[in-house]
């Protein structure tokens, strides 16, 4: 996903950015709803991509609406993919789609109606997200970390670089050392001493048990599974803006990435955050995060080596997803309550407060020129954002 700023939605329409408007709330009813299960979305002029969030069978991955000024949709194609699409984003004439264990495909939907492969890339790790920069697509990959591809060429995509934070986890240890410590678990330590990724004392083939990780703390452990860890850990999510890239690490926190030479990304910050960062935001010098039962965190990245929590708000349900939009965070928050999309006024980023929800089990929402589209288990629908204190 992150963060599809893109043309009309609804039959062309624009929402026009008036000077001195520096907020936009949600406003009004739906302008359009769709029945279903949905993960993700993307939308261009009046069309909208839906990401099916447990496609049956023979059943589409991808739906392609156009939605009409009225805000009745209708169907314009559909995209079988070859695996479980994750997260999905838009370039000029492609479809950018993460699939797990898949990896990507980019998918040409020039022609709605008729959309077609254009090429398919395999990737290390689990692909759960992308986004786009330029001609580059980041992969948020889990255990195989950030992938930078060059897609300048959608047809031909060219794999330029990989970022790890710390080595992928290992399922079984290998056999110790001489006095070497004897504990099983998932995540090797990367140096002979000192402190290891998550606090704990490092050496030599030391292993991290599963309820070691901030991430899996409330599961009992003989009930996690390799699969468990992977959708919970490494990478998770991307944004970009200028020449970094923001990704959420899981019980790793926050790591800030400088991609201005893509061949050869370095590592500019990082803050271990008391929660699992899940997914993430940025905007005008402040990365929003979703923290899981830490609820949203707001970060100061103007200076990328020296982070600084600048506030926090935690939300009744658990954060899965979140959209900002001009001093307003929309927060996604499950599926445990009647409120899904708690709206936080960030104006001020050290003093944010929950300023009106919105009732619906919400798991993911996306902006789009002017529209917040909210994702659930039962409907995918469209809000428009208009000036705050506007009628």
């Amino acid at each position: 996903m992150r963060r599809k700023w893109l043309w009309s939605i609804l039959g062309g329409h624009l929402l026009a950015v008036c000077a001195g408007v520096t907020a936009e709330i949600l406003s009004g009813a739906p302008t359009f709803s769709v029945p279903g299960a949905f993960r993700d979305a993307a939308a261009r002029r009046d069309l909208l991509f839906l990401a099916v969030g447990t496609p049956g069978m023979q059943q589409p991955d991808v739906r392609i609406l156009r939605v009409g000024a009225d805000g009745s949709t209708h169907k314009a194609g559909d995209f079988m993919a070859s695996g479980e699409v994750r997260g999905i984003a838009l370039g000029a004439r492609h479809l950018y789609l993460a699939e797990g264990d898949d990896g990507i495909e980019i998918v040409d939907v020039s022609n709605p109606s008729a959309a077609r492969l254009s090429a398919a890339q395999t990737l290390d790790g689990y692909s759960h997200d992308l986004a786009l920069s330029g001609d580059l697509a980041l992969v948020a990959a889990g255990f195989g970390g950030l992938h930078i591809l060059n897609v300048s060429d959608p047809g031909r995509p060219r794999l330029l670089s990989t970022f790890q934070a710390y080595p992928p986890p290992q399922e079984t240890p290998p056999v110790p050392e001489v006095d070497a410590p004897s504990e099983e678990g998932l995540f090797a330590d990367t140096g002979s001493s000192g402190t290891n990724q998550f606090g704990g004392a490092g050496s030599g083939g030391y292993y991290f048990d599963a309820d070691d990780l901030p991430a899996l703390a409330d599961e009992d452990p003989e009930e996690v599974s390799p699969q468990d860890i992977r959708d919970r850990e490494g990478a998770l999510d991307v944004a970009t803006h200028g020449r970094y890239a923001y990704l959420a690490y899981g019980s790793a926190g926050i790591i800030i990435v400088d991609i201005s030479d893509p061949d050869r990304p370095r590592r500019v910050g990082d803050l271990i955050t008391e929660w699992p960062a899940e997914r993430l935001a940025v905007q005008d010098g402040v990365l929003y995060v979703t923290a899981g039962v830490g609820g949203l965190l707001l970060i100061d990245v103007s200076a990328p080596a020296s982070l600084e929590v600048l506030g926090r708000i935690r939300t009744t349900c658990y954060p899965r997803d979140l959209a900002v939009s001009r001093g307003f965070a929309y927060v996604a928050d499950g599926f445990c309550g009647s409120d899904g999309l708690v709206v936080v006024d960030v104006s001020d980023p050290r003093a944010p407060r929950v300023a009106r929800t919105l009732a619906g089990m919400i798991g993911s929402v996306e902006l789009a020129a002017g529209h917040l589209i909210a994702l659930g288990k039962e409907s995918a629908r469209g809000f428009r954002l208009a000036p705050a204190g506007a009628p």
